[in-house]
């Protein structure tokens, strides 16, 4: 997968979608979606905001073709570090919902 649109249309079918599919997340045609899988059109950075948040995709990888590789020395934690930083978050995540 050397080129933009190769990852792009393995990020889709990855998810199993068509290309109307993934088109009509990106609010454009399965024609379109066709063309910018061929590498004639391409995607606006809109697009890629929209696959991002809604899909998950690793724009990086996309854009790229490397996966971005975030190093918080997670490995480097013993077991009741880990457990208390899960709890840090998941009481930070409740309280932005309150």
């Amino acid at each position: 997968m050397n080129t933009f649109h190769e990852r792009l249309k393995f990020e889709r079918t990855k998810r199993g979608m068509t290309q109307k599919e993934f088109g009509q997340i990106l609010e454009i045609t399965q024609s379109q979606m066709a063309n910018i899988e061929k590498g004639i059109n391409s995607l606006t950075v809109d697009k890629l905001v929209i696959l991002h948040k809604k899909l998950g995709v690793d724009l990086n990888f996309l854009i790229t073709g490397e996966y971005l590789r975030l190093d918080y020395g997670l490995d480097k934690m013993d077991f009741s570090q880990l457990k208390k930083l899960n709890a840090d978050i998941f009481n930070e995540l409740e309280s932005r919902n309150n």
